[in-house]
């Protein structure tokens, strides 16, 4: 299936977010890790997993706009 022309920036976005809190994570779990107190780094743990979240919701913003193409409104 091909994404619209409506659905391609949030495609995008999600993409370039999931890949952002991909980094994050692996910048946590990696160079934090040592230096945050146990507390803090689950705080940023927690934010990294919604960070991600909020990329699949962009995404399934995405997957709804290249099934409903005439449903979309302009932003």
């Amino acid at each position: 299936m091909q994404p619209t022309d409506g659905a391609r920036p949030w495609l995008v976005a999600a993409g370039a977010f999931g890949a952002l809190g991909v980094a994050m994570g692996s910048f946590g779990a990696h160079l934090l890790r040592p230096v945050l107190p146990l507390q803090r780094m689950t705080i940023y743990e927690t934010a990294v997993r919604y960070h991600l979240f909020h990329a699949l919701a962009l995404l399934g913003c995405a997957a709804l706009l290249a099934v409903f193409p005439a449903r979309a409104r302009p932003l």
